[in-house]
């Protein structure tokens, strides 16, 4: 099974491998990596360790204000983690995609997942078309967004979340909140959520 990974947000906590020690080392991994401007000494033992194909850590800069949004009152939203959150996943899923078009290869499996993002041993099955995979939890009035993984087309509407928000907010009342944007944008994209039964969370 050839594998290939978007890791995205904050590097700390990549050295504890929680991804692999999960997944296990018995599949072909490529690694992409999207980052803030990170620790350039943090990255480059990220470099040394993991190989990835490609990264991006170019300081993110947006235009769009999402705080004219009306937001949930009992969970509001950090408007600038939740904007780059977003446009992490677009930018490492856009080197992911431009990877496979210059090599003409594919995956069978292609993962979103945060560093501090800790999971059970688990052994992934074969992604059916249309279907993101999302562990039970983590959903927050919405659904989990730390970890996600499907086939190439699947995951690249659920993975370019940023260019359908403000569609969202104003069309679907969507509220202001990065998980119910996420859950949004998969039943915008007509996809269908196959729930994980695996323990996952955040280690902070």
């Amino acid at each position: 099974m050839r594998i290939g990974v978007c890791f995205f947000g904050r590097i700390k906590y990549f050295d504890k491998k929680y991804l692999l020690n999960s997944f296990g080392s018995e599949y072909e991994y490529n690694f992409f990596y999207s980052g803030d401007n990170e620790p350039e000494e943090l990255v480059a033992e990220f470099q040394k360790m993991y190989n990835p194909i490609d990264m991006n850590n170019d300081k993110i800069v947006y235009d769009i204000d999402f705080g004219i949004y009306p937001t949930l009152k009992i969970s509001p939203a950090n408007i600038n983690n939740m904007t780059c959150h977003f446009i992490n996943k677009k930018r490492v899923f856009r080197l992911l995609e431009e990877h496979c078009n210059i090599t003409k290869k594919s995956y069978d499996i292609i993962i979103s997942c945060r560093f501090d993002s800790y999971m059970d041993k688990y052994s992934p099955e074969f992604p059916l078309p249309h279907t993101i995979y999302i562990p039970h939890g983590q959903d927050w009035c919405g659904i989990n967004d730390q970890f996600a993984y499907g086939d190439f087309e699947t995951m690249k509407q659920y993975m370019n979340i940023y260019d359908n928000c403000k569609y969202l907010l104003e069309n679907k009342g969507c509220p202001l909140h990065p998980e119910h944007l996420n859950l949004y944008n998969i039943i915008d994209c007509l996809l269908n959520i196959q729930r994980i039964n695996v323990h996952q969370e955040i280690i902070r």
